[in-house]
């Protein structure tokens, strides 16, 4: 159930709006109770169209749902560490860190700039390291995570020349956002969605695609682990 939960956010962020559930309870209680409606809860400054006036929504017993800031080129949304969050901005080539505020507006700040297309966004504890891994059009790069950070350190290419709109013949590409998991063995699984909804040539590719790949976590050793796939938006392992 913290899977469905996550892909919720994921798909508010594509709204525009960064939503958090809050809870008092244990998360057992996702799989155990009836789902309850609840009033969207909006702080002072958020309240504009479409939260001008009361909204509702059905969540499970124990939990609570509020804005927590107005993001209009949002696509992804990953919890840090440390508890605020990381929000995609594709079109505008960043990704921006949102510090909730308690019913009060959020400060919402620049985390990495001049990115490619930035999309999906992951954490994972390597030893005594963790990395945020980011998935831009042409690459997987990763950074090194410390709570409290506020602006990305240096970038570590991983997976490089991946298939994008600015590759020889795939000026309209269709689905040119790639998708990024960690497995809980360490792997790093990279999606490369097709160029359009069913064209023959991308199956004859070098990468594949409409396919995922999986690599070690240092970009090493990839390999391809599926193919037949349109557009694996939002990967997770259960």
């Amino acid at each position: 159930m913290k899977i469905a939960l996550f892909k919720s956010l994921r798909a508010l962020a594509l709204l525009g709006l960064s939503i958090v559930f809050s809870t008092a309870g244990r998360t057992a209680m996702l799989s155990k109770g009836p789902l309850v409606q609840a009033t969207v809860e909006v702080p002072r400054g958020l309240a504009s169209e479409p939260f001008d006036q009361a909204r509702q929504l059905h969540i499970p017993t124990g939990f609570g749902i509020r804005v927590i800031a107005r993001l209009p080129g949002a696509r992804f949304i990953a919890a840090t560490p440390d508890g605020n969050f990381l929000v995609s901005e594709p079109e505008s080539g960043k990704l921006v860190l949102v510090k909730p505020n308690a019913g009060k507006l959020p400060q919402v700040t620049d985390f990495a700039v001049d990115l490619n297309v930035p999309h999906d966004m992951v954490f994972h504890r390597d030893g005594n390291s963790t990395w945020l891994y980011v998935s831009e059009t042409n690459q997987i790069s990763r950074y090194a995570w410390t709570d409290g950070m506020a602006v990305a350190g240096a970038q570590q290419i991983v997976v490089a020349d991946l298939p994008n709109r600015r590759t020889a013949g795939l000026s309209g590409y269709v689905h040119p956002l790639k998708n990024i998991a960690v497995s809980p063995a360490g792997k790093l699984f990279v999606a490369i969605a097709s160029t359009c909804n069913a064209c023959a040539e991308d199956m004859r590719a070098n990468p594949v695609r409409g396919s995922i790949y999986v690599y070690d976590l240092d970009g090493k050793n990839g390999r391809l682990y599926a193919r037949g796939l349109r557009n694996a938006e939002g990967l997770d392992f259960r």
